[in-house]
């Protein structure tokens, strides 16, 4: 493997900081010098720090700009707290089970429901409330996880968005920066629903309000 090879794997596998050069933000000496010991490793012999900058340098110019920090404006930002999520395997009985439980629960006025069906996994989302209902529901399929402090964050977006590349790695991008762990990420048409834990909410709201309104650096 040549040196620019290792620096391109070396810099894929660091996100945050090939985002950092990107951007501008990073000083490519001290990177190359912090790279050094791995590269030399990696590559059995030992490379000056001029070299490795240089490798730095053409890897960042043959990369694709970040995407536009700037969001569409007037994008709708909703909360709920109180959220229960059970998922079980995606078999014939279960979806039938699931179905029911959907028909069960849309009579109801003022509930909560959403189901989404993975290629291996049902998984349900509804208050907090009908967790007690839905496991006897579901009795008798084995549950492959369960959450019941869970609140999430629905961004409704404009239809164009979906055509803007890296859109979504941004949201992801500034909510790992905050700590805030993500557990559940849905995307329905230009829909986008993100689960987190309920103590996060609140961090996790602020973190998406200021840079879905272009605020980030205020």
């Amino acid at each position: 493997m040549s040196l620019s090879e290792q620096v391109a794997q070396e810099l894929d596998r660091r996100i945050f900081l090939r985002d950092v050069l990107l951007s501008g933000l990073g000083n490519i000496t001290a990177t190359a010098k912090a790279m050094k010991p791995s590269i030399d490793v990696a590559l059995r012999r030992k490379h000056s720090v001029a070299a490795i900058g240089m490798a730095l340098r053409r890897y960042l110019n043959e990369q694709a700009p970040l995407a536009a920090a700037t969001f569409p404006e007037h994008i709708d930002i909703s909360t709920r707290t109180g959220i229960f999520e059970i998922a079980v395997s995606s078999t014939d009985a279960s979806r039938q089970a699931f179905a029911e439980i959907r028909r069960t629960f849309q009579a109801r006025p003022g509930q909560y429901l959403s189901i989404m069906e993975g290629v291996y996994e049902l998984v349900l989302y509804t208050n907090r409330g009908n967790s007690d209902r839905v496991r006897k529901k579901l009795h008798n399929f084995r549950s492959n996880s369960e959450i019941e402090d869970l609140a999430c964050v629905t961004v409704n977006w404009p239809p164009i968005t979906k055509d803007i590349p890296g859109i979504y790695y941004r949201i992801t991008q500034a909510l790992a920066s905050a700590k805030v762990s993500i557990q559940a990420f849905h995307t329905i048409g230009a829909e986008m629903t993100i689960f987190i834990k309920e103590a996060q909410l609140q961090l996790a709201s602020d973190v998406l309000t200021r840079l879905l309104r272009n605020n980030w650096n205020s």
